[in-house]
């Protein structure tokens, strides 16, 4: 099995408000993607993290192959979401490891 861990800060130049609108939907539309593209076992977005967490918005998926995974990377649904989260979040970090 492969985890894939992402995580992202809200942008500076946004309210509170409008960012958490955005990770509203970062959640939403990452989250309906384990119904579009096979090949997902599990998909969560956190976007309310404890204080002492440095990351505002975080993904946790899991995939049995990394072939899984490199097909969700491109698939153009997953592609889509990914342009809407680079212009609305910042400071993307990555995880991956077999488990």
């Amino acid at each position: 099995m492969i985890r894939h861990i992402v995580s992202w800060n809200y942008r500076e130049d946004l309210s509170k408000e409008e960012n958490y609108k955005n990770a509203r939907k970062v959640k939403e539309d990452l989250e309906g993607l384990k119904d579009k593209i096979e090949g997902i076992k599990f998909i969560e977005v956190i976007i309310d993290p404890i204080k002492s967490c440095t990351a505002d918005v975080i993904l946790i998926s899991e995939f049995e192959t990394m072939k899984e995974l490199d097909y969700y990377q491109v698939h153009d649904e997953h592609v889509k979401v990914g342009k809407f989260i680079r212009a609305n979040l910042t400071n993307r970090q990555c995880i991956d490891y077999e488990f």
